[in-house]
């Protein structure tokens, strides 16, 4: 039986045949013209289910890019936090702890999802 990797749907379409196969059934079989029979079987043959969807890896970067953004964030308070007269103090550490909650919280939930 052949694997077939969340980057499949992306190879198809690139290919130009994912609206040419007519009926996909659960059991594997397809009806489509010769032609993009062929197509199909080769791209079977090379692809590679390990590798992520372009939706895999827009997902991951903008994952990444929200850490960074959290923890400049979280330095910009901080040196705020170290200016600060005594009266806006406990305000920016306020913000300084919620922001890190929220990132905390984000994080804990990609990582749930990664599992």
């Amino acid at each position: 039986m052949t694997i077939l990797g969340d980057s499949f749907a992306d190879e198809l379409r690139d290919a130009g045949i994912l609206d040419r196969v007519r009926l996909w059934r659960a059991d594997g079989t397809v009806e489509c013209d010769p032609e993009v029979r062929a197509q199909l079987d080769a791209l079977i043959a090379a692809h590679d289910p390990g590798r992520a969807s372009r939706a895999r890896l827009k997902k991951d970067a903008k994952d990444e890019l929200t850490d960074v953004v959290y923890k400049l964030v979280e330095s910009i308070i901080e040196a705020l936090i170290s200016i600060a007269d005594a009266s806006k103090k406990a305000e920016l550490e306020a913000l300084l702890a919620r922001v890190k909650v929220l990132n905390a919280v984000l994080a804990n939930g990609r990582s749930a999802r990664h599992v």
